[in-house]
This record gives C-alpha cells, sequence and structure tokens, in this order.
C-alpha cells in the first residue's frame, strides 16, 4: 500500500469542495410538470435504472443502489475502459454507489464473514421491498433520480428512507444523497464499496478526514470522493476488505449521507507509485470534485439551458413524455471529451462490447445535429479521427487477396504496389481496427454510411471539409476496388446486406452508396452500379424473396439516401418490403417507415407508425429503450434517435439536400451548396408541434407547426 501524504492534498480537495455553490437553475416554460417525469412504484421491477453522459454510465438499482436485488454489482461503464487487444471489449467496472443501510445494528465485526455480505450487516437492512410507498422518479427536467419509501423495522419503527443519485452532465462525476428518518432513536450503519477493481486496484493517497475527503490512485487513474454523514452522532468508521463502514445514531432526527466520486481519466502510461517527489504530478491528475449541493445546481443549471431546445407538442401526455424521455437519454448518452463516438447502447452495458457501428453516423449523428451540435459532433470527429487507421485497413484487405465471404482469396506478394481507399470496420472500437471475427464485417456499406455522415456534418459546419473531403474520395477508390464490371453496371458481390440475414449480389443501399460517391456525391441521371429491382419497383438485393428480413434495408434508398427515383416509389417500397421483416426485429424499421409516410403525405399513418417504433420498446416505467419487443436490454440509443429522426425529419419535414423540398415552407443555405428546407406534415393527433431553438450553422430558430399554417422565426 502507498503511504497516505494527506497534508499534500488538503488544500486542493478544499478548493473542489468549495462552500460556494454553483448559481440556482433557471426556470424554463413547462406546460406541465408531470411531462418531465418517469415514474416506477414496483419495488420488484428487475430492470435497473440509467444515468449517463458519455464519460460513465451507471446502472442504479430500485434500492437506490449500484446493486441488484441479490447483492450483485450492477453495470458502470467509462468511456476510456476497453480491452487494448483482442476485441477491445469494454471493461465492466465496480458500480461506485453500492451502498446499503441498516439500523438497529450491532458494531461492524471484522472477524465475522457475514459483515462482510453487502446485504448483511446486523439489525435490519433498509429494503424497498419490504416496505411501502415506493417510488423512483427519474426527473428528466432536472437530471436527476429519486427512490423513496418507508418501511417499518423493530429497533427504528418507521424508517423514511430517500435516496438522490446525479450523474454529472460534463464531468466523470457521480453523487448521492441518503436521506433516513427513523420513528424511534436507533443505531445505524453505512456500508460502502470503496470504488476499486480488478484492473484498477486503489491505493489511498490522501485524505482529510474532518471534511470527508479522500483521495486514491491506480496505475491507470486517480479517484477524489467525499463521504459526509451530517444530523447523527458518528460512531465509528472502518475501511476493511474493499468496504467502507460508517456507524452512529439518530438522536431522535433525520441523519444524511452524501457521497461524491470523481475519476480521472485512464493513464495510457502507467503512474507513479504515490512519494513525495511525484506529489505534484499526482495532485494535477487528481480530478475536480464539488460537493453534492454543488453538483445538483450544475446539473440543474445544465439541462435549464440544455430544455431551451425543446420539441412541445400539444397531443397525447404520453407523446410528450416518449418524446422527452428520447432527448434526455440521448443527449445525455454522448460526451465531445470522450475518445470513443457512441455505440448502439452506449455506456449503459457492454452489449456489442460498447463497439461504434454505422448507427453513430446514421442514426445518432442526424437525430442530433440540430438539437444539440456539440455533442453530435464527436460522432464525425471520431471518424476523422481514425481515418488513418482505416486506410490500414484497406491497404491490408487488399494485401490479404480482398477476401469476401464464400471465396477463397490469394494473398498478394510483398511490394506489390497498393492503390489508395479507406475501410471503415464494421465494429470500431478505440484503435479503429475491425474487431467483429463474424461475416458481419462483409457489410460494407459501413464505409459509405459514414461519409454519408461526414458530407452532413460539414453542410452543417461541424466538421472541417477538407478532411471529410479526404475520406470521401478514398471511399470512392474503395468501392471500385470492391465492385466488378457487370451487364447492368457494376455489382457488389458477396456482400452482406444491412437487413443481416443476407449474404449475396448487390445490395440496394449499398450499391446506392457506392453509386453517391462515385459520381462525386451526387445522384446521376443513370446510376452506374446495379440497382436490384424487377417489375413492380426496387429490391432489397437480387434474388430477394420478400420475407424474413431482420430489418428492410431497401427502403433507407428513401430516407436517409432520399434517392430520387425510390423516392418516387416510397409508399408502395414501404408497404412491399415492410411486410417481410420479422416480428421481433430491431425497433428501426416502424420508426423510419413512419417517417417515409410522414414525407409522403400520409402523416396519420406516419404518426401510427411512429407510435409502434416506441411504445412496445420502451415497455418500463422509466422509458428505458430495449432492441427488440422481447428483449430488456437497455438502453438503445439507436431506436431513441430513429423515433427522433421521425418527427425532425418527418412531421417537421425538414430536409438537408442539393436542392430544397418542393412546397417548401421555409429554407436555408448550408456550406457545400446544401440545403435545409422545411416542409411540415403535422399528424392529426396533435394540435400543433414546436420545435424550439434548433441550431444551424451556429444560429438558433424556433418552427411552429399548425394546422392552419408553419413559422420559422429567428432568434431564442
Amino acid at each position: 500500500m502507498r503511504r497516505a501524504w494527506s497534508l499534500l492534498f488538503i488544500i486542493l480537495l478544499a478548493a473542489g469542495c468549495s462552500s460556494h455553490s454553483s448559481p440556482a437553475a433557471k426556470s424554463t416554460s413547462a406546460p406541465s410538470s408531470d411531462i418531465w417525469t418517469l415514474t416506477c412504484t414496483a419495488p420488484n421491477d428487475p430492470m435497473p435504472a440509467l444515468l449517463w453522459n458519455g464519460l460513465v454510465g451507471v446502472r442504479i438499482g430500485r434500492n437506490g443502489s449500484g446493486m441488484d436485488p441479490n447483492g450483485k454489482p450492477l453495470g458502470f461503464f467509462m468511456c476510456d475502459e476497453y480491452d487494448s487487444t483482442g476485441e477491445e471489449k469494454i471493461r465492466p467496472m465496480p458500480n461506485p454507489i453500492l451502498v446499503t443501510i441498516a439500523v438497529g445494528n450491532e458494531s461492524f465485526d471484522p472477524k465475522d464473514p457475514q459483515d462482510h455480505d453487502p446485504l448483511k450487516s446486523g439489525g435490519t437492512m433498509l429494503d424497498p421491498r419490504k416496505g411501502e410507498g415506493y417510488s423512483q422518479i427519474l426527473d428528466m427536467k432536472a437530471g436527476t433520480l429519486t427512490t423513496s419509501w418507508r418501511q417499518a423495522t423493530p429497533e427504528a419503527g418507521v424508517v423514511r428512507v430517500t435516496s438522490t443519485t446525479i450523474v454529472h452532465p460534463d464531468l466523470r462525476m457521480i453523487g448521492q444523497r441518503w436521506t433516513v428518518k427513523c420513528e424511534k432513536d436507533s443505531s445505524f450503519s453505512i456500508k460502502t464499496l470503496d470504488y476499486t477493481g480488478p484492473t484498477d486496484d486503489q491505493d489511498p493517497v490522501g485524505e482529510d478526514q474532518s471534511q470527508g475527503l479522500y483521495v486514491s490512485s491506480s496505475k491507470s487513474r486517480v479517484v477524489a470522493m467525499t463521504f459526509r454523514l451530517t444530523g447523527a452522532d458518528v460512531g465509528a468508521k472502518q475501511v476493511i476488505a474493499g468496504y467502507r463502514v460508517q456507524e452512529g445514531r439518530t438522536e431522535g432526527k433525520p441523519f444524511q449521507f452524501e457521497r461524491v466520486l470523481a475519476f480521472g481519466p485512464h493513464s495510457a502510461e502507467p503512474l507513479p507509485a504515490f512519494a513525495s517527489q511525484n506529489a505534484d504530478e499526482l495532485k494535477k491528475l487528481t480530478p475536480k470534485l464539488l460537493s453534492f449541493t454543488e453538483l445538483q445546481n450544475q446539473t440543474a443549471a445544465h439541462w435549464s439551458q440544455a430544455w431551451r431546445t425543446d420539441i412541445v407538442i400539444d397531443g397525447p401526455a404520453e407523446d410528450q413524455v416518449a418524446i422527452h424521455s428520447f432527448l434526455f437519454y440521448l443527449r445525455s448518452a454522448i460526451s465531445q471529451k470522450s475518445p470513443m463516438a457512441i455505440s448502439p447502447f452506449g455506456l449503459g452495458s457492454d452489449e456489442y462490447f460498447g463497439h461504434v457501428f454505422w448507427d453513430a453516423d446514421v442514426w445518432v449523428f442526424p437525430a442530433l445535429d440540430l438539437i444539440d451540435p456539440g455533442s453530435a459532433s464527436a460522432i464525425p470527429a471520431y471518424r476523422l479521427k481514425l481515418a488513418r487507421t482505416a486506410s490500414a485497413n484497406f491497404a491490408n484487405w487488399v494485401l490479404a487477396g480482398k477476401p469476401v465471404p464464400h471465396t477463397n482469396p490469394v494473398k498478394l506478394p510483398a511490394g506489390t504496389p497498393l492503390p489508395a481507399g479507406i475501410k471503415y470496420p464494421w465494429e470500431s472500437s478505440e484503435t479503429g481496427l475491425e474487431t467483429t471475427p463474424t461475416d458481419s464485417r462483409y457489410e460494407e456499406h459501413v464505409t459509405g454510411s459514414v461519409v454519408w455522415g461526414l458530407t452532413q456534418a460539414t453542410a452543417l459546419g461541424l466538421v472541417k471539409a477538407e478532411p471529410a473531403n479526404q475520406v470521401a474520395a478514398l471511399a470512392y477508390n474503395y468501392f471500385f476496388v470492391r465492385s466488378d464490371p457487370g451487364p447492368k453496371g457494376r455489382e457488389i458481390r458477396h456482400v452482406m446486406s444491412p437487413d443481416e440475414n443476407h449474404i449475396g449480389p448487390n445490395d440496394l443501399y449499398t450499391n446506392l452508396l457506392a453509386t453517391w460517391l462515385t459520381n462525386g456525391r451526387h445522384w446521376p441521371a443513370i446510376p452506374n452500379f446495379k440497382l436490384p429491382r424487377d417489375a413492380k419497383g426496387f429490391l432489397n438485393y437480387d434474388n430477394d424473396q420478400f420475407s424474413g428480413y431482420k430489418q428492410a434495408a431497401g427502403i433507407l434508398s428513401i430516407y436517409p439516401l432520399q434517392y430520387p427515383p425510390a423516392e418516387a416509389e416510397a409508399s408502395s417500397m414501404v408497404t412491399r418490403l415492410g411486410a417481410g421483416v420479422l416480428p421481433d426485429g430491431p425497433a428501426m424499421t416502424d420508426s423510419l417507415e413512419g417517417l417515409i409516410m410522414a414525407r409522403a403525405g400520409d402523416p396519420t399513418e406516419g404518426y401510427q407508425m411512429w407510435q409502434k417504433g416506441w411504445e412496445p420498446y420502451t415497455n418500463h416505467p422509466l422509458m428505458l429503450f430495449s432492441e427488440r419487443k422481447s428483449s430488456k436490454n437497455s438502453y438503445l440509443t439507436t431506436g431513441a434517435a430513429g423515433c427522433l429522426q421521425t418527427i425532425l425529419y418527418g412531421f417537421c419535414g425538414i430536409r438537408i439536400d442539393l436542392k430544397p423540398a418542393a412546397g417548401a415552407i421555409w429554407s436555408k443555405p448550408l456550406l457545400g451548396q446544401y440545403i435545409l428546407s422545411v416542409k411540415p406534415h403535422l399528424p392529426p393527433a396533435w394540435r400543433s408541434l414546436k420545435l424550439q431553438n434548433f441550431n444551424v450553422l451556429g444560429q438558433p430558430y424556433t418552427l411552429t407547426v399548425t394546422p392552419e399554417k408553419s413559422t420559422v422565426t429567428q432568434g431564442e
């Protein structure tokens, strides 16, 4: 263990935990408070709550703690904790808010094995399943999760428990405040798990016990923590076997326990063991630490400002609550400070190993680029950062003989001249290498999807044009190398469709991206790649059997690609191809079909499809979005993004293209000859729709849509 040099850190910690609070959050106009809250009243509900900020993501159980009812720690993930080799999987970390509170307890006995069990501390454990009046409320307006219940105990009478959990919107910081009110004077104990992990063993560095301030360090990061107990007779305190135990008596009045943890970023180089000669270095690495009140105020102020940009409807309350949930979870899922772009499940789980897919470029980015352009820009920035690796991926693929499914590639001799090109991986992690060992690596559309997102980012001024244009030029080369001449244009054979249930020749979406890229990112009058179709219209791919789709990939030609011949067949394509989607497919097909039908002039059908795109997938009191109707894994950022896109690009009728939409009520030139135009399609179920303070090239605008007229005004 490292020697604790407490005095060297007291000044630093005190500066980070000053008594000066941040200004109170400004109020925002809201039609009703209930459209801002989500409430769970079932203490046995197994799906844990979720708070995140793109840097950290923490799961909170029904008891307000970071563990499930069986004492198993729930998920906690950091944006920079990935394996550096192999599949580069995200590493689950110990949940830092694992807390248990007992009343009527005996003194903690370090020799008693039961006292080391997080669910056993003697006396009566406070557990909402043994109480009544339970609620867990997510306040989306303020960014807080509050858990409360009351519980009858033999030692302390009726005990009222309230826990508030907050994740700072822009720092790697998590805080909790527990308030416990006992009917009778009683002893109590609070047991927490000290932050440590199998790859991140923390040793003490410094502390100021009078202030409840502690700093620890490992070879990879520094962690700062506050541990404060007020309103009680403070008893013994012990740190043993990974637990921190605080005992006391209630003195017949409520006591309050606060704990805030701040995590430094992962250090690529091992940090030095603590010693006097490197104290200054570790001081610089110690993360900023706020008091719980400061954390609460800063979080409320952030959301007060963020909600100035909002989607407000005059319609069913459940629709408004759903919209706010999509905005809350999605906007808080991504950070410009993260070295990674967003994965489909963000930092809510290790589903898909935390890897980045085309979901980020084609689903999440367009959902946020007008709502929260700062956060959205993290996605194209990540792609540009890894462009050099993507070029190396292409070179290695060519050297390996251009392997594709069901073929026997022949490796090229060393020293063979290689063409320039770029190949983004299907699953991308920290290095930008391909991390999937499955046939999904042959979803060749991913490189074109990345360029599609980069092009929209360039038009909106969120990335510079030059590096994005360089990536587009290399992608042009890639699709020529990947394709072969055919009687009806170039063909891309042995390719996996975005449908993901099919490998074969000439996927429509993939070939359209190739057509667009190899024609200067314009649509040619005559496509130079084969586009599969029959006498009735476009197909998903050659030899399409119209069934068994994981998702209706062909309709991606209508949106986001906005290929004019496909748009002309929009309604028939949705009907024909949508019928073949499997009942338990991913959520995005319904929301995409809703967008397309709204644009095609049928907002009633579009609205019904939009509701189908979220209602079965958010069947939880806190509206945690699942990937499939039958699954409980959450939070699927792609699903929420699809539903927001239905509103933005369907009902609001926003379009980014080289020319405005026919009949547009408003348009604005973007960069690179692109134009943003607006042609709303208000669902009859809504009496009005307002997109407040959406951002275009740094300027705020508000779109107001009613059955009588639609207007766009500048300014907040």
